[in-house]
Protein backbone atom coordinates (compact mmCIF):
# COMPACT_ATOMS: atom_id res chain seq x y z
CA UNK A 1 0.00 0.00 0.00
CA UNK A 2 2.89 2.35 -0.79
CA UNK A 3 2.54 4.76 -3.71
CA UNK A 4 5.60 4.36 -5.91
CA UNK A 5 5.01 6.53 -8.95
CA UNK A 6 2.34 7.83 -11.28
CA UNK A 7 4.37 6.95 -14.37
CA UNK A 8 6.32 3.71 -14.41
CA UNK A 9 7.48 3.16 -17.96
CA UNK A 10 9.58 0.24 -16.78
CA UNK A 11 6.48 -1.77 -15.79
CA UNK A 12 4.03 -1.06 -18.60
CA UNK A 13 5.32 -2.01 -22.06
CA UNK A 14 5.94 0.97 -24.34
CA UNK A 15 3.15 0.02 -26.74
CA UNK A 16 0.61 0.22 -23.91
CA UNK A 17 1.52 3.79 -22.98
CA UNK A 18 -2.06 5.08 -23.36
CA UNK A 19 -3.19 2.58 -20.74
CA UNK A 20 -4.34 4.13 -17.49
CA UNK A 21 -4.90 2.31 -14.23
CA UNK A 22 -3.48 1.26 -10.91
CA UNK A 23 -1.09 -1.60 -10.32
CA UNK A 24 -1.17 -2.94 -6.80
CA UNK A 25 1.49 -5.57 -6.26
CA UNK A 26 3.13 -7.02 -3.18
CA UNK A 27 6.06 -8.14 -5.37
CA UNK A 28 7.68 -4.73 -5.93
CA UNK A 29 10.40 -4.07 -3.35
CA UNK A 30 9.97 -1.06 -1.06
CA UNK A 31 13.37 0.38 -1.90
CA UNK A 32 12.43 1.35 -5.40
CA UNK A 33 14.64 3.21 -7.82
CA UNK A 34 14.45 3.46 -11.58
CA UNK A 35 17.48 1.19 -12.01
CA UNK A 36 16.05 -1.33 -9.56
CA UNK A 37 12.76 -1.41 -11.48
CA UNK A 38 14.53 -1.94 -14.79
CA UNK A 39 16.53 -4.89 -13.49
CA UNK A 40 13.88 -6.56 -11.33
CA UNK A 41 12.53 -9.84 -12.70
CA UNK A 42 9.26 -9.45 -10.82
CA UNK A 43 8.63 -6.08 -12.45
CA UNK A 44 9.15 -7.59 -15.91
CA UNK A 45 6.67 -10.34 -15.07
CA UNK A 46 4.13 -7.66 -14.11
CA UNK A 47 4.61 -6.10 -17.56
CA UNK A 48 4.01 -9.50 -19.19
CA UNK A 49 0.91 -10.00 -17.05
CA UNK A 50 -0.47 -6.61 -18.10
CA UNK A 51 0.06 -7.45 -21.78
CA UNK A 52 -1.72 -10.78 -21.34
CA UNK A 53 -4.65 -9.13 -19.56
CA UNK A 54 -5.00 -6.53 -22.32
CA UNK A 55 -4.97 -9.20 -25.04
CA UNK A 56 -7.51 -11.29 -23.12
CA UNK A 57 -9.81 -8.30 -22.62
CA UNK A 58 -9.64 -7.36 -26.30
CA UNK A 59 -10.43 -10.97 -27.29
CA UNK A 60 -13.42 -10.89 -24.97
CA UNK A 61 -14.67 -7.64 -26.52
CA UNK A 62 -14.32 -8.89 -30.10
CA UNK A 63 -16.10 -12.16 -29.19
CA UNK A 64 -18.95 -10.56 -27.25
CA UNK A 65 -19.48 -7.28 -29.13
CA UNK A 66 -17.69 -7.22 -32.50
CA UNK A 67 -19.36 -3.99 -33.66
CA UNK A 68 -18.11 -2.15 -30.55
CA UNK A 69 -14.63 -3.56 -31.18
CA UNK A 70 -14.75 -2.13 -34.72
CA UNK A 71 -15.67 1.26 -33.29
CA UNK A 72 -12.63 1.34 -31.01
CA UNK A 73 -10.30 -0.42 -33.46
CA UNK A 74 -9.22 2.72 -35.34
CA UNK A 75 -8.03 4.26 -32.05
CA UNK A 76 -6.25 1.24 -30.59
CA UNK A 77 -4.89 -0.38 -33.75
CA UNK A 78 -1.52 1.44 -33.84
CA UNK A 79 -0.73 0.34 -30.29
CA UNK A 80 -1.80 -3.26 -30.88
CA UNK A 81 0.19 -3.49 -34.12
CA UNK A 82 3.31 -1.94 -32.56
CA UNK A 83 2.93 -4.29 -29.61
CA UNK A 84 2.87 -7.26 -32.00
CA UNK A 85 6.06 -6.02 -33.67
CA UNK A 86 7.88 -5.41 -30.39
CA UNK A 87 6.71 -8.32 -28.26
CA UNK A 88 6.51 -11.87 -29.62
CA UNK A 89 4.42 -13.11 -26.69
CA UNK A 90 1.91 -10.33 -27.18
CA UNK A 91 1.86 -11.01 -30.93
CA UNK A 92 0.97 -14.65 -30.31
CA UNK A 93 -1.90 -13.58 -28.07
CA UNK A 94 -3.12 -10.72 -30.29
CA UNK A 95 -2.96 -12.27 -33.77
CA UNK A 96 -6.67 -13.03 -33.76
CA UNK A 97 -7.74 -9.52 -32.77
CA UNK A 98 -5.98 -7.51 -35.49
CA UNK A 99 -8.53 -6.29 -37.99
CA UNK A 100 -8.07 -5.28 -41.60
CA UNK A 101 -10.55 -3.52 -43.84
CA UNK A 102 -11.74 -5.88 -46.55
CA UNK A 103 -13.42 -5.66 -49.94
CA UNK A 104 -15.53 -8.70 -49.08
CA UNK A 105 -18.97 -8.07 -50.56
CA UNK A 106 -20.82 -11.36 -50.26
CA UNK A 107 -22.96 -12.63 -47.38
CA UNK A 108 -22.38 -10.39 -44.36
CA UNK A 109 -23.10 -13.32 -42.05
CA UNK A 110 -19.92 -15.03 -43.25
CA UNK A 111 -17.67 -16.11 -40.40
CA UNK A 112 -15.04 -13.52 -39.61
CA UNK A 113 -16.70 -10.52 -41.26
CA UNK A 114 -17.49 -7.62 -38.96
CA UNK A 115 -19.27 -4.57 -40.30
CA UNK A 116 -19.14 -1.07 -38.90
CA UNK A 117 -21.25 1.25 -41.03
CA UNK A 118 -20.14 0.78 -44.63
CA UNK A 119 -16.72 -0.61 -43.66
CA UNK A 120 -16.17 -4.34 -43.35
CA UNK A 121 -13.35 -5.83 -41.32
CA UNK A 122 -11.77 -9.26 -41.03
CA UNK A 123 -8.82 -10.97 -39.38
CA UNK A 124 -6.04 -12.73 -41.28
CA UNK A 125 -7.21 -16.07 -39.85
CA UNK A 126 -10.78 -15.54 -41.11
CA UNK A 127 -9.49 -14.27 -44.45
CA UNK A 128 -7.32 -17.37 -44.93
CA UNK A 129 -10.21 -19.65 -43.95
CA UNK A 130 -12.27 -18.29 -46.85
CA UNK A 131 -9.56 -19.20 -49.37
CA UNK A 132 -10.40 -22.66 -50.66
CA UNK A 133 -7.51 -23.94 -52.76
CA UNK A 134 -3.76 -23.82 -52.23
CA UNK A 135 -3.49 -21.64 -55.34
CA UNK A 136 -5.78 -19.09 -53.68
CA UNK A 137 -3.83 -19.10 -50.41
CA UNK A 138 -2.16 -15.80 -51.17
CA UNK A 139 -2.94 -12.66 -49.27
CA UNK A 140 -4.07 -9.94 -51.64
CA UNK A 141 -3.74 -6.48 -50.17
CA UNK A 142 -3.93 -2.89 -51.29
CA UNK A 143 -1.98 -0.05 -49.72
CA UNK A 144 -3.66 2.83 -51.55
CA UNK A 145 -7.11 2.18 -52.98
CA UNK A 146 -6.99 5.34 -55.12
CA UNK A 147 -3.56 4.84 -56.70
CA UNK A 148 -4.14 1.10 -57.09
CA UNK A 149 -7.76 1.40 -58.26
CA UNK A 150 -7.19 -0.43 -61.55
CA UNK A 151 -5.58 -3.48 -59.95
CA UNK A 152 -8.15 -3.40 -57.15
CA UNK A 153 -11.10 -3.41 -59.54
CA UNK A 154 -9.50 -6.20 -61.61
CA UNK A 155 -9.10 -8.49 -58.59
CA UNK A 156 -12.57 -7.60 -57.31
CA UNK A 157 -14.10 -8.41 -60.72
CA UNK A 158 -12.43 -11.82 -60.51
CA UNK A 159 -14.22 -12.41 -57.22
CA UNK A 160 -11.15 -12.02 -55.01
CA UNK A 161 -11.21 -10.52 -51.55
CA UNK A 162 -8.58 -7.87 -50.95
CA UNK A 163 -7.39 -6.57 -47.60
CA UNK A 164 -6.88 -2.83 -47.29
CA UNK A 165 -3.54 -2.19 -45.56
CA UNK A 166 -3.61 1.58 -45.80
CA UNK A 167 -1.42 2.59 -42.88
CA UNK A 168 2.37 2.58 -42.78
CA UNK A 169 2.44 0.08 -39.95
CA UNK A 170 0.37 -2.45 -41.91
Amino acid sequence: QVFVSDSIKEVVPRYLVPLRGVIDSPDIPLNVSRSALQADRKVKSIGNFISKKIADKLKKIIDEDPSHYCEIWENISPFIKIGCMEDEKFAAMANDIILYKTTYNKDINEVGIIQNGETRYTTIKAYMSRLKTEEEKKILYCTDDVAQANALSLWKSMGSEILIADTVID
